[in-house]
């Protein structure tokens, strides 16, 4: 009977334990999701951002190339 109370009382601290680490594990899993996503937005801005850089500096180049054969014909 003793044995068995024992044996009760262990299963119920086990449970709580658990119940504890899988809070923790599910709080941990919410915060690392929340910065994937926070690093994804913040990757796509800067794609963004490389695109329309590139569009500028080959504007800027093909300017500098009109430019230059302009100055070549005078």
């Amino acid at each position: 009977m003793l044995k068995e109370s024992l044996l009760t009382v262990e299963n119920e601290l086990l449970k709580a334990k658990n119940e504890r680490l899988q809070l923790k594990h599910s709080e941990a899993f919410t915060r690392v999701r929340a910065e994937v996503e926070r690093l994804n937005q913040e990757n796509d801005k800067l794609k963004t951002e490389n695109k329309d850089l590139e569009r500028k500096y080959l504007w800027i180049v093909k300017q500098l190339e009109k430019q230059t054969r302009r100055d070549a014909s005078v």
